[in-house]
């Protein structure tokens, strides 16, 4: 359900870790276990001890980050002054969004950057929202140059 590569780069998201608004529902990395656990209940009611080291996003979750992101129209922007896609009068921000994903999801050979969707759409998001880019070798983000 959640790749190692993936709670790795969640978990060091700082700025999608304070998007979390804690429910009942949500996944998050257990420090003790290291694993994911589902909060089925509120941290301050569970009998046992947990420490929390990070959300876990599923992909709702981030989808509902990126639509909120396209809406506020910096997407758009970002692809007009690029001249490589167009949204189109009546076009749903979420075919928008998928079609941005898609053409996101290769690199400039044409291959595709990963098979893991969640890490796939955390990049996508890292890179238009917040303008960094995940270091595999440094295992953190950081501050890319435009988009």
């Amino acid at each position: 359900m959640f790749t190692k590569k993936y709670i790795e780069m969640v978990t060091q998201a700082d700025e999608i870790q304070k998007l979390w608004k804690q429910k009942v529902g949500d996944w998050v990395v257990d420090y003790n276990y290291m694993t994911p656990t589902l909060l089925d209940k509120k941290i301050e009611g569970i009998n046992k001890p947990i420490t929390v080291i990070g959300w876990l996003p599923t992909l709702e979750d981030l989808f509902g980050v990126a639509t909120r992101y396209c809406q506020e129209d910096k997407i758009v922007r970002i692809v007009i002054k690029n001249n490589e896609y167009s949204l189109k009068w009546g076009d749903s921000i979420n075919r928008y969004l998928l079609q941005t994903l898609y053409q996101f999801s290769f690199n400039r050979e044409g291959i595709l950057v990963t098979h893991d969707l969640k890490s796939l759409l955390l990049t996508f998001i890292m890179k238009f929202a917040y303008h960094k880019s995940w270091n595999s070798d440094k295992k953190e983000w950081e501050e890319s140059n435009g988009s």
